[in-house]
């Protein structure tokens, strides 16, 4: 590329490129407004995400204290029917010794 010897030409050439570089600016112009519209929509929906997981943090918290709860209820559930057959194993045992004995006593009457 040559350069121009004058200041007319200088000037002339300049001018020559003025709508090219008036487009170039206008082009980036417009690419840092979409830009900064794209990093906007973008921090909304990020900000979207952290709502959501937050929620869904919350949620599990909840369930993990209600399942807490509930198998607290189910173990206190299973100790007292634990409880309760042993009650009732002890009273068949008992009812059992006494029908043998009173097998054995109508058993000697009978022999008699």
């Amino acid at each position: 590329m040559t350069k121009p010897s004058s200041i007319a030409e200088r000037v002339t050439k300049l001018e020559e490129q003025l709508p090219e570089v008036a487009r170039k600016a206008d082009d980036a112009i417009f690419l840092a407004r979409k830009a900064d519209t794209d990093v906007a929509d973008f921090r909304l929906e990020l900000h979207a995400h952290k709502k959501v997981l937050q929620a869904l943090r919350q949620n599990q918290l909840e369930m993990q204290t209600e399942m807490r709860e509930g198998f607290g209820m189910l173990a206190t559930g299973q100790r007292r029917i634990v409880e309760l057959l042993t009650v009732a194993q002890r009273q068949a045992r008992t009812t059992n010794l006494e029908l043998a004995r009173r097998r054995v006593s109508i058993r000697n009457e009978l022999s008699r």
